[in-house]
């Protein structure tokens, strides 16, 4: 006798991982920022109290001093090693961007991105997005 397959658990079922990035204050190349730290709590706080997601949810916040580019890197590959196909992600990321038109590349700038534009000190968003 066959069985009826499985039905796909709901987005809510799921496992979520939910990283944070914000960055107020560079430590030496872009200006500082007023919003970041506070609009990405105020984001975390509308999706747990809106969506029911739970502190266990944000598996990791990278403010300020923390989000270097190596810790960044850090975090996407620990994703890497974290995420399935029955997972859902939520990544986000608040503070200065770069784009390079000559080469099509989009970058977040880390807490430690220098004060001239070098983007091998940057974060790749291609990077990012290939490890999902």
């Amino acid at each position: 006798m066959l069985s009826a397959p499985s039905p796909k658990p709901s987005p809510r079922q799921r496992k979520t991982h939910l990283p944070a990035i914000a960055i107020d204050n560079y430590t030496d190349g872009p200006g500082p920022l007023s919003y970041p730290v506070a609009e990405c709590e105020r984001l975390l706080h509308f999706l747990a109290e809106e969506f029911e997601f739970e502190e266990r949810h944000i598996i990791n916040r990278l403010y300020d001093g923390m989000a270097t580019q190596e810790n960044l890197y850090d975090e996407l590959y620990n994703l890497e090693d974290k995420l399935n196909a029955g997972h859902n992600l939520i990544l986000i990321f608040s503070g200065h961007g770069h784009l390079d038109e000559k080469k099509g590349e989009g970058y977040w700038l880390p807490v430690d991105a220098p004060k001239i534009e070098q983007t091998e000190r940057y974060v790749k968003i291609h990077f990012a997005r290939s490890v999902f």
